[in-house]
């Protein structure tokens, strides 16, 4: 008996309630494979540990990027058939490579083994050759590089339609029918009428009947006048009371 005939002995060992195929193990024994193997904890029951052990090996790259696969599951005597929870979460585990890929192997078995009251399982999985790990290396980079560009892509999308709105605002916002533009530009023809208005109205005004209208404008503030004017108090004072006679120059600077 050689080393690989005494692992696998090793291995099946106990009674086969679901045995497994021993050409199977030699096969992988055969490739460049990996183990691993998880026991059961005290008190721990068999649906968590087989949910802990699945996740745990789901882990190891050398199990995720395998091409083949032989699981060991050892419990004590009396267990019997597996329950329904536990087929479910074995059919899960098994239907992540065999669901997504044309020519995997995997291949389980059930195994009761005196003298213990935990379970262990264990998975034998073959690595890729180096051709089939750089294939595969190679696949991953395509779809990473295909991959990035839609990310990119919708990204790019979703940028130009915002500056397209963005656009869209701005363009109503300021030369709108009743954008800032617009409405500056009506602000404007109106200011510029008032101004002609009372331009020319003041042609025919005296100095007392700007003082005043400039008064009631400013709400009876004589200082704020004076200020606008450039014109001292007493002045403004003396033109109002008509005891004073404005130049030539203060009127037109005062209509201005």
């Amino acid at each position: 008996m050689n080393a690989t005939e005494k692992k696998i002995a090793v291995l099946l060992a106990g009674t086969g309630v679901i045995p497994i195929p021993e050409e199977c193990l030699k096969e992988i024994f055969v490739d460049n494979h990996s183990m691993f193997t998880e026991e059961s904890k005290e008190g721990e029951s068999e649906v968590n540990f087989m949910n802990r052990a699945f996740c745990k090996a789901l882990r190891k790259e050398s199990i995720v990027n395998s091409t083949k696969q032989c699981m060991i599951i050892n419990a004590p005597v009396g267990h019997g058939k597996m329950s329904s929870e536990e087929i479910g979460l074995l059919s899960t585990y098994i239907n992540r490579w065999t669901n997504n890929a044309e020519h995997y192997s995997m291949n389980w078995g059930l195994y009761e083994i005196p003298n213990t009251t935990k379970m262990r399982i264990t998975i034998l999985a073959s690595s890729p050759t180096q051709p089939q790990a750089e294939e595969n290396e190679t696949q991953n980079f395509k779809k990473n590089v295909t991959e990035k560009p839609r990310r990119w892509r919708v990204w790019e999308v979703m940028l130009r339609l915002f500056g397209l709105l963005f656009m869209m605002f701005a363009y109503n916002f300021f030369f709108g029918e009743n954008g800032y533009r617009r409405q500056k530009q009506e602000a404007f023809k109106i200011e510029y009428g008032e101004k002609r208005m009372l331009w020319r109205m003041s042609e025919k005004m005296t100095e007392q009947q700007m003082l005043t209208d400039m008064t009631l404008l400013a709400i009876g503030d004589t200082a704020l006048v004076c200020w606008i004017c450039n014109i001292p108090l007493k002045v403004y004072r003396e033109f109002v009371n008509r005891t004073a006679q404005p130049t030539r120059s203060t009127w037109v600077l005062t209509r201005f």
